[in-house]
């Protein structure tokens, strides 16, 4: 296969792959692993399950032609993955992580098929109008750990964990899920 523009993104993969491995603060919030709906902490089984979806998603992005409808359904589920690691407390507009997102954002707004997927900032000014197209997890945060993060709106969309996909809304899988803010217990 040739070289692909994002082949060089491996690396950051690896990156949040290592983080899953040594971070306490990041929780896993991936569906196909943390399946109460919860954010989870990472056990040794779960980064193992992390990994290997990491690799096995690589590989499926790999297998697809360039531009075509089935490539962007594996960048989506690859951005799922990183999505998927959620850090607490959430990291600042102006974080390297932050940049990772949006760069995985961009390759997937820039992609030929980008109209089949719902782009959101995390930053959504009005999101009711979006609810229906998203599942809401509003996660019971450990609190004692995350001494830095503060409450600002309940209800207020804060993290991104899969992007909706448009035209496709019949199946569940196909539903964006995003963490709405909780107020502290």
């Amino acid at each position: 296969l040739a070289p692909r523009p994002w082949a060089d993104r491996l690396f950051i993969v690896e990156r949040f792959a290592w983080l899953a491995a040594n971070d306490p603060a990041v929780r896993l919030g991936l569906q196909s692993i943390a399946t109460s709906g919860e954010l989870v902490p990472l056990t040794e089984d779960r980064i193992r399950q992390f990994n290997d979806q990491a690799e096995s998603r690589l590989d499926r992005v790999a297998a697809e032609q360039s531009e075509s409808p089935g490539e962007l359904d594996r960048l989506v589920e690859l951005d799922e993955l990183l999505r998927g690691l959620v850090p607490i407390p959430l990291p600042a507009t102006d974080s390297w992580w932050a940049a990772e997102l949006k760069h995985w954002t961009s390759v997937l707004s820039t992609h030929r098929q980008a109209k089949d997927v719902q782009i959101l900032p995390l930053d959504i000014v009005n999101f009711e109008p979006l609810r229906d197209q998203y599942e809401s997890i509003t996660p019971r945060l450990p609190w004692d750990q995350t001494a830095e993060y503060r409450v600002v709106d309940p209800g207020r969309p804060v993290w991104i964990l899969r992007y909706a996909r448009r035209g496709r809304m019949r199946s569940p899988r196909n539903k964006g899920r995003i963490l709405i803010e909780s107020a502290p217990a």
